[in-house]
């Protein structure tokens, strides 16, 4: 990863960190399974493996955007997200 990625990854973890736990607080386990992510995203990356590193981006985003939709509006049906998120092979919510 070159130094102007590193910097800008480290930039945007830094702006979103404090809302990013705000939001976790009422979610048990959520920080430790986003970690798990993270870290299995680095490893596809590390192997030279970007389908699994896709898939995994894939199934992290879509459970993310499931999550935030719960939380600011409940009554919608996200079909869309859920969609994506079987054919990333992350049917799982």
């Amino acid at each position: 990863m070159g130094p102007h990625l590193q910097r800008m990854l480290a930039s945007l973890a830094e702006q979103s960190e404090r809302y990013i736990r705000l939001a976790q607080l009422g979610v048990p386990g959520s920080w430790t399974r986003a970690h798990k992510e993270h870290e299995a995203l680095l490893e596809a990356l590390r192997a030279g493996d970007p389908a699994e590193g896709a898939s995994v981006i894939a199934r992290h985003l879509a459970r993310t955007a499931l999550s935030v939709l719960a939380d600011v509006a409940p009554e919608y049906e996200p079909t869309a997200t859920r969609t994506a998120q079987g054919i990333a092979g992350g049917g799982r919510s």
